[in-house]
């Protein structure tokens, strides 16, 4: 894994900008005890596409098996994403695009942070806003919220949650605002 703990600013600050794709993939990556964020992560697309995704190799040897009732692959994976005992939010993301923007939680823990777990902000001003979540834990996040998630767009704004767990956070466990000025908005909570 990558890991970027205890810095004096951000643990992985990365800013991302692309006339079509603006993508960034964190897989395996743990960004804890920084004085900022765990991790701050600006992405922007002039005419395309945004994708951010948060991904745990342990996803394919645990939760996706029996999400499909098979018996857990044997062997370690390399580790979750986590974003704990920062000064700031665990995870700070912004996404602006012309066209759809994507974000992927899977395998992430974001506990004990100064504000939020996770903070997420994604803005699409010709096409759709998805977040999607699966095995997220959040808690203990003094300040703000264990997840917040801000979707503004004029196609479709979805979020879908999958084992999702947020507990003892200092204002809301799950913040969603899904906001589509002129199409659908969708939010599914789930098992």
């Amino acid at each position: 894994p990558v890991i970027a703990n205890n810095n004096g600013s951000e643990g992985i600050q990365a800013l991302v900008y692309g006339n079509n794709l603006a993508g960034a993939l964190f897989l395996d990556t743990q960004a804890n005890g920084n004085a900022g964020d765990g991790f701050n992560v600006h992405a922007v697309s002039a005419a395309g596409t945004t994708l951010a995704a948060f991904l745990s190799s342990d996803l394919a040897y645990d939760i996706l098996p029996e999400m499909f009732g098979l018996d857990p692959i044997e062997g370690p994976g390399l580790g979750g994403i986590t974003a704990n005992e920062n000064g700031g939010d665990g995870i700070h993301l912004t996404m602006e695009s012309d066209e759809s923007a994507v974000a992927l939680f899977g395998g992430v823990e974001t506990a004990g942070n100064a504000t939020n777990g996770i903070w997420s902000s994604l803005v699409s001003s010709n096409g759709g806003a998805s977040a999607y979540l699966l095995d997220v834990n959040s808690y203990s996040n003094a300040l703000g919220a264990g997840i917040d998630l801000d979707l503004e767009s004029e196609g479709d704004a979805d979020v879908v949650a999958l084992y999702a767990t947020t507990a003892e956070n200092g204002t809301d466990g799950l913040r969603i605002t899904a906001n589509s000025t002129n199409d659908d908005a969708f939010v599914m909570l789930g098992y």
